[in-house]
């Protein structure tokens, strides 16, 4: 599960996630949905290797769901700050 909303360490996370996407973005210009998804790959990746997911059965599990979900969150975390951005920029 990922930390609290608002601790230093969710804080981390995010940043993390933002830059994971802004890297993305910039060798994949003008495909967002690309560079999010990115997003998502890395921090599925990260979260399998952290939970000790490696070696079990693909999927399956709380812990396989809860790992998933939390890459999944900080993906939309980015998509929502993009969002903002772009929308702070078109008004």
């Amino acid at each position: 599960m990922l930390p609290e909303i608002g601790s230093a360490q969710r804080d981390q996370l995010e940043a993390e996630a933002l830059d994971v996407g802004l890297c993305a973005l910039q060798s994949q210009r003008d495909r967002i949905p690309e560079a999010l998804y990115s997003v998502y790959s890395h921090f599925r990746m990260k979260f399998i290797e952290e939970r000790g997911l490696m070696d079990s059965a693909p999927g399956v599990g709380a812990v396989w769901e809860g790992a998933l979900a939390d890459a999944r969150r900080l993906e939309a975390h980015v998509s929502e700050c993009w969002a903002r951005t772009i929308d702070k920029a078109t008004e």
